[in-house]
């Protein structure tokens, strides 16, 4: 139900067993549009690059993290690429210089997603303690409200401010997501219908509806004004990593 809140749990899973090679074989890529199409890769090498997508050649290697990468994001504007990482921290860098320009150690459990505000002044993670945070990007401090966006009772897999800013959304392993106001952190909907956890999600162009994608191969649509479905997607037969509109 809208404005559902949880007590902040007493313990979080620990983050997975990174393998041999440095991690488990899954990387976010993000493109950006024109004038120059720019994609930016986060991999189990604990790297993240950036390449001139019609070239094929990397612009930049973004070296710093101590685990291996959970997800890249792209802010609005292209000035900088958000990274989250197995190590608890988030770093954000210079997409022209590729240059670390800010380090914060955001959660007690380890960071498994980040996404900018439109404006890029807000960042909201989140994280295997069960939790969303929203950060101001220029004190690298937790803001004072909403700060933590408690409500679900397991990791929470993704999480992204909608591109009009006037929503974020989490989606999360106890199988739903749910949509929460920024200005107040008040949890608005909660998103049930999935019947695994919920890996991905991502907002229209237009913010108006939601997409979910889950462990079971499911996917689906929702309003983001009244939390209703819209619709659900079958035909994969496997986890559902990423989601996305067309613009």
């Amino acid at each position: 139900a809208a404005g559902e809140e949880n007590a902040p749990p007493p313990a979080c899973p620990p983050p997975p067993a990174e393998s041999a090679a440095g991690g488990a074989d899954i990387a976010e890529v993000f493109a950006v549009v024109r004038p120059q199409l720019v994609v930016v890769t986060g991999s189990a090498d604990r790297t993240a690059r950036v390449w001139d997508a019609e070239k094929g050649h990397c612009q930049h290697e973004l070296l710093g993290h101590g685990g291996r990468l959970s997800s890249v994001s792209v802010s609005p504007d292209r000035a900088q690429v958000l990274t989250t990482s197995l190590d608890r921290t988030e770093r954000a860098w210079s997409m022209s210089t590729g240059e670390c320009e800010s380090t914060t150690s955001v959660q007690t459990g380890f960071v498994s997603a980040a996404s900018f505000s439109p404006d890029r002044a807000l960042a909201v993670t989140g994280s295997a303690d069960f939790a969303a945070k929203v950060w101001d990007r220029k004190t690298g401090q937790c803001v004072s409200r909403p700060a933590w966006l408690w409500g679900h009772s397991r990791m929470v897999n993704a999480a992204a401010f909608s591109p009009d800013g006037l929503y974020i959304a989490t989606a999360s392993s106890d199988m739903t997501a749910r949509v929460w106001d920024p200005a107040t952190g008040r949890c608005l909907h909660v998103l049930r219908g999935h019947n695994s956890e919920v890996l991905s999600l991502a907002f229209s162009p237009d913010a108006s509806l939601l997409a979910t994608g889950a462990s079971d191969g499911a996917a689906k649509v929702w309003g983001v004004s009244d939390g209703a479905p819209r619709a659900s997607l079958h035909g994969h037969t496997a986890a559902i990593m990423s989601v996305c509109f067309a613009p």
